[in-house]
Order: C-alpha cells, then structure tokens, then sequence
C-alpha cells in the first residue's frame, strides 16, 4: 500500500503491477499518463486519480472510491475491471477509452460516472459497461455508447444525446430530460425498471416492450 500525503503522484511509463490486495490512500492524487496497471490482485485507489493515457490490463480489478477524472491525452485502454465506488467523471474529446476484450467499467451500488458529450469510448470484443449506481450523460454534443450496457441503477440523461446500440433491457430507471434524447439504433428496448422524463426515446425500426413503469414528463 503507498499514500500521498498532498499533491501528485505521477505513474508515467512503468508498471504498478499487484498480486494481492494493494491500497493508494491520501489526499493526493495518483495521476495515470503512461504505461500499465496490471495483475491479478485489487488495487483499491482512496486518493484522487486522473487518467489520460495508459494500458490497464490483467485478471486484478482496480477500484475507484475517490474523486476521479478520465481526461484527454492518449489512448486508454482498458483490458481488466475498473470498478467506481466514488465519483468520476469522463471528458475526453480526444484519447479514446478503449474497453478491450475481457475489459469491464462497472459503476457500483454507491458510485457515479459522469461522461461528457462529446467523449470518445470504444470497445472491443467482450468489452462492456454495467451502471448499478448513477450515471449521467452531460454536455450538448452527443455519445456513443456502442458496447453492451446494462442498467440496475439510474442512467440520466440531461443533455443532448445518447446512442447505445447495445442496450437490450433497462433494469433500473431511465431518466431522459426536457430536450434530451435515447437513440437505440433501430434495436428493441425492453425496459422491466422505469422510464421517465420529458425528452425523447428514438427505437428508429425497434420497439419498446414495457413490463415496468412509464412516467412520462416525471424526471429529476
């Protein structure tokens, strides 16, 4: 386990590799701009972690319980689980996330994901992104969600709009505001949570199959 105290801890082109339960406490900030994060332990960061290039990898998992930031710069890929416990927010116009094969970025119970619009997130093969806590897509410009997305929390959507072409089933509720719009790509929707809001949901081609509740005009 290490801490910083105050100020930045710079992981720039080496490897923090764990094989157990490994901790990065502090009121600082581990700040992530090259190199790898890998192995098959937990690596539990508790201070502020920014992260703008850098290849995350390995069987481990990598949780998030502070202040986060994903930030432009390089690619960033993601070959493991990077679990948020905390709150982080997603801004990258450039400098893709890449969630790779085996790859999981998985909002928990007690965390939330802010991704701007605009944001560049890719995925390859198996990769994936599962909301159980609060996420929200922010800014005008739009984003594209093209890899399996599944929803057990809330999923806000307050401006501009969302495209996910891989979102089946909404389990959790569904919150489009006044002048925000779901896109689904002409895939069917099944929702078993609930929809609410005042903005738009596009199926194109798809259909909407509810076993939950509608509340139209009902959002935060």
């Amino acid at each position: 386990s290490a801490s910083v105290a105050a100020g930045i801890f710079d992981l720039s082109g080496g490897t923090l590799s764990t094989t157990g339960d490994s901790t990065f406490g502090g009121a600082g900030t581990l700040r992530f701009t090259s190199g790898t994060i890998s192995g098959i332990g937990r690596l539990t960061v508790n201070a502020g972690f920014d992260w703008s290039a850098g290849t995350q990898s390995g069987l481990g998992v990598t949780r998030l319980n502070g202040e986060s930031r994903i930030l432009s710069g390089g690619t960033k890929a993601l070959n493991r689980t990077l679990e948020i416990s905390g709150s982080t927010r997603v801004d990258t116009p450039s400098g893709t996330v890449q969630i790779q094969d085996s790859g999981r970025l998985s909002v928990l119970d007690t965390g939330q994901l802010e991704i701007v619009g605009g944001s560049s997130i890719s995925h390859l093969g198996s990769g994936r992104l599962d909301n159980a806590g609060l996420m929200r897509k922010t800014g005008t410009a739009g984003l594209t969600l093209a890899m399996p997305l599944t929803n057990i929390g809330t999923l806000r959507i307050e401006s501009g709009t969302l495209t996910a072409s891989a979102f089946p089933v909404n389990a959790g509720t569904l919150d489009v505001f006044d002048s925000a719009a779901l896109i689904t790509a002409n895939n069917s929707l099944q929702n078993n949570g609930v929809i609410q809001g005042g903005g738009a949901i596009n199926l194109g081609a798809g259909t909407l199959t509810n076993a939950g509740a509608l509340r139209p005009g009902n959002g935060a």
